[in-house]
């Protein structure tokens, strides 16, 4: 059975991509231009407080953090990648996937609802804006749609069973 492509990667490799740089691309203005970071979010951005621009940078550490385990999950469990590895290791891997997946779908089901309970709050209550909050819901939404998918609905996505197609 052959692993289909997309762009010529595995379907679960490109979300790993996609995911990855999503996630690294916010880090230069959640870390280093946290006033900018947090424009984004906040619904009055007249006057942020230091503790705010502080959370921000926090909020930018804990997103390269949780990029680790989505790089270390890259390595191919079926070797399509020129990766050579035992079935103990290839075990391992496809272990550590869907443990990374997971643990990333908890943490989206929290912030989803953190996000929802912002805007319910509403802008004056919340501080957020309520757009940005909905916006927040929806991508922790889709990002929770593709990890069921891949844990649940096609789980051999994230094995990378046998070859990958055209290859």
């Amino acid at each position: 059975m052959s692993t289909p492509t997309i762009l010529g990667l595995p379907p679960f490799k490109l979300a790993l991509y996609i995911e990855i740089l999503a996630n690294l691309s916010s880090l230069p203005a959640l870390i280093y231009a946290p006033t900018y970071g947090a424009s984004f979010l906040l619904a009055h951005t007249t006057v942020i407080s230091p503790s705010t621009l502080t959370l921000t940078r926090w909020f930018g550490g804990l997103v390269g953090a949780l990029t680790v385990p989505l790089i270390l999950s890259i390595p191919s469990p079926s070797g399509s990648d020129g990766t050579k590895m035992s079935e103990k290791d290839r075990e391992r891997q496809i272990g550590f996937r869907r443990a990374t997946y997971i643990t990333m779908g908890a943490g989206e089901v929290f912030l989803s609802g953190l996000f929802l309970a912002a805007y319910l709050q509403g802008e004056e209550e919340s501080g957020f804006s309520g757009s940005a909050m909905l916006a927040c819901a929806a991508q922790m939404g889709a990002l929770l749609a593709l990890r069921f998918l891949f844990l649940v609905g096609k789980p051999e996505l994230i094995e990378e069973s046998g070859k990958v197609k055209g290859q």
